[in-house]
């Protein structure tokens, strides 16, 4: 077991406080991402702290042995976190992982959860998407142009906007920066990692938006409507942006925004 407790002084947080505030973001970041390009949420998104950390191997987080690396340790070191700061009145807001681990967090929280707004969120239907899955940590100029096509629509419509220097930029990060997270994309990793993500997205019970990109080649979009509709979950609505990828919510942020105030004035903001 994963003593996350020890753990949490050597991780990145991110914190954005106001007394007055009466609602509590928790941003999650996904498989090699980072909260660093999405504080945008905390000015966008009115009467709301903002709560946000690097998980292990990302950002200036200290990496873990590969026997820890798993998603449900990443999980618990939300958990944890979450006690330790004593927060309630809580808007789980995940991107790819960090979706599925906000989705696994209903099963601790719910009584805390206000609303979950899940982004491109992993779910089991991603199993049969490991060819791309793989790409988050490519090893040729083409597995990285791949990749960058997956997170990005406007790429996939022009390879050519692709600049060589972010294909090697992406290749050397892959190699040095985020080389210890490989074993979590091994089959066994992958399938714990389903029945946890699986576990959560049943556990909801609070109002609960799931935003996609059409064009999504990491959590393709079909696969994890047909997830959702199947759960028959009346908590949890879906909407799917044209003209975007795996990303969104930057793809299309006036609309992202748009969406999630509107979303959030109708089920929580009273």
């Amino acid at each position: 077991m994963l003593k996350t407790q020890s753990l949490l002084k050597d991780l990145e947080v991110f914190s954005f406080i106001n007394p007055k505030n009466k609602y509590n973001i928790i941003f999650l970041h996904g498989f090699t991402g980072s909260y660093y390009d999405n504080l945008i949420i905390k000015d966008k998104i009115t009467n709301c702290n903002f709560f946000a950390l690097h998980l292990p191997c990302h950002g200036k987080s200290v990496c873990l042995s590969d026997e820890d690396l798993s998603t449900l340790n990443f999980a618990q070191i939300w958990i944890e976190y979450i006690k330790e700061q004593n927060l309630d009145n809580l808007i789980l807001i995940g991107h790819s992982m960090g979706g599925g681990i906000a989705a696994y967090l209903n099963t601790f929280f719910s009584d805390k959860i206000l609303a979950n707004i899940l982004i491109s969120p992993a779910n089991p239907s991603i199993i049969s998407n490991m060819k791309n899955i793989n790409y988050l940590l490519p090893k040729t100029h083409q597995e990285a142009t791949n990749l960058l096509k997956g997170l990005v629509y406007q790429y996939q419509i022009n390879e050519h906007y692709i600049q060589n220097n972010l294909i090697v930029e992406t290749i050397e990060n892959a190699q040095e920066k985020f080389n210890g997270l490989k074993e979590m994309l091994s089959p066994e990793q992958m399938k714990n990692s389903m029945k946890l993500f699986d576990l959560g997205f049943k556990s909801i019970k609070k109002p609960t938006l799931v935003i996609m990109g059409k064009n999504d080649l990491i959590v393709p979009t079909k696969e994890l409507s047909e997830y959702i509709d199947n759960l028959n979950n009346k908590n949890i609505k879906y909407i799917i942006f044209d003209n975007a990828a795996h990303n969104p919510h930057k793809e299309n942020s006036v609309l992202f925004f748009a969406e999630v105030n509107n979303f959030l004035r109708l089920n929580i903001v009273k």
